[in-house]
C-alpha cells in the first residue's frame, strides 16, 4: 500500500453508561474537531434500516463515526485520536488495503495500545508482510495482546540481566 492509499477508521463510542443521545454528542464533538485535520472525509454512519418516518439522510447509527484519510497522514491522525479518546470507552476499527483490525479500549493504557497496534497494522499493510486473506478481519483484540505481553519478560527482569552482565565484566 502506498502512502497515498486511503485508510478508514471507524470509531464507536460504547460506554454502557451513555444513552444514544450522549454517544451522538461524543461523535458530533469529535466530528467537528477532525474536520479541521487533513482528511478525505469524516461522517456519521447511516443506519441501513432507519425507523419508519425518518428522512433518508437523518437516520444514523448512534455513537459511530467514520474517518477516511490518506496514508501519509496516519501518524498525525492517530496521535490526534489518542489525545481525544484517551478517557473514552470505544471500539476502534482500521481498514487498509481491504483488511481490518478491530479492537476495544476503555482506559488510557488500552487507547495507547490500540493506537500502537493500529500503527503496526498499517505499517504491516504497507510492507505487505501479513499474509491475511483479503476482506477477512484480523483476530487481534486487546485480550489477545495482553496474553502475548504476559508471556514476555518484564523490563525489571531485563534490567536485572543487564546488571548481572555488567558485574561479570
Amino acid at each position: 500500500m502506498k502512502d497515498t492509499s486511503p485508510i478508514e477508521f471507524t470509531i464507536a463510542f460504547t460506554d454502557p453508561d451513555f444513552n444514544d443521545e450522549e454517544r451522538n454528542r461524543e461523535v458530533q464533538g469529535l466530528l467537528r474537531q477532525v474536520k479541521d485535520l487533513e482528511i478525505i472525509e469524516a461522517a456519521l454512519i447511516p443506519d441501513p434500516n432507519p425507523p419508519q418516518g425518518v428522512k433518508a439522510m437523518a437516520g444514523t447509527l448512534a455513537g459511530l463515526l467514520a474517518i477516511q484519510i490518506l496514508g501519509i497522514h496516519v501518524k498525525e491522525i492517530l496521535d490526534y485520536l489518542r489525545d481525544r479518546l484517551s478517557h473514552k470507552i470505544i471500539e476502534f476499527e482500521v481498514e487498509a488495503n481491504g483488511k481490518r483490525l478491530k479492537v476495544k479500549a476503555s482506559n488510557p493504557e488500552e487507547i495507547d495500545m490500540v493506537i500502537r497496534k493500529a500503527r503496526e497494522f498499517i505499517q504491516d499493510e504497507e510492507t505487505e508482510s501479513l499474509p491475511i486473506e483479503s476482506g477477512q478481519p484480523n483476530r487481534t483484540t486487546i485480550e489477545a495482546m495482553r496474553e502475548c505481553e504476559e508471556d514476555l519478560p518484564s523490563f525489571a527482569s531485563a534490567d536485572e540481566s543487564m546488571a548481572r552482565l555488567h558485574e561479570a565484566r
